[in-house]
């Protein structure tokens, strides 16, 4: 029978701060997020193409053009390393209307309760055709480890899960795809974690 570690075994999992990865803070996140594109996509249930980053809109820069070759649809991609505020939210909806998205989809460090509400609210208000997702990035780690990204929803339109779960199971997959376990990232910080305790206990 196996035996069960105690507490005392376990690791802590810390949250890091963001500039401990991306010191510019937005300047090195897009980036980033441009290359590792398919994290995203996994945490949204979509397959993302990058069309574009730093494009002009109306007097303003979109931080990510994509689109999700699994519905035919174009998303906007904005990046924001802080708290959540009208300024960003305002600048989102211009980038849908000035490239006809389907998708919005807002990365922040966190949001205002406010903020999340309205895409809710927007969610509820527009058609099926347009979803809006609220996405939290964060930095994890256990005691000592390197630091691992996390994406979590905040915010989703009202059928998307139902939908995805039923695409999933459509092309034969489980429910435990992406949207029904842990992201990857954090599944392997906790098999770090138990090999670690696992060489401590030999």
């Amino acid at each position: 029978m196996t035996e069960v570690a105690s507490l005392g075994s376990l690791g802590a999992i810390a949250q890091v701060d963001l500039k401990e990865l991306w010191p510019n803070g937005e300047d090195d996140f897009t980036p980033w997020l441009v290359e590792d594109i398919s994290r995203l996509g996994d945490v949204l249930g979509m397959q993302l193409e990058v069309r574009g980053h730093d494009l002009p809109v109306r007097g303003y820069s979109l931080d990510i053009l994509a689109h999700d070759s699994a519905s035919n649809r174009m998303v906007v991609i904005e990046n924001q390393f802080q708290t959540t505020n009208h300024e960003h939210l305002g600048k989102l909806l211009t980038y849908a209307s000035g490239y006809d998205a389907s998708v919005v989809v807002w990365v922040v460090k966190s949001f205002n309760e406010e903020h999340r509400q309205a895409l809710d609210w927007l969610n509820q208000r527009t058609g099926d055709d347009t979803q809006f997702f609220g996405v939290v990035v964060e930095l994890l780690k256990i005691d000592d480890s390197r630091p691992a990204v996390n994406l979590k929803l905040a915010s989703f339109p009202n059928e998307w899960r139902k939908e995805a779960i039923g695409a999933s199971m459509t092309n034969g997959s489980s429910s435990s795809d992406s949207q029904e376990r842990y992201p990857k990232y954090v599944q392997d910080l906790l098999d770090r974690l138990r090999k670690t305790r696992a060489a401590s206990e030999a």
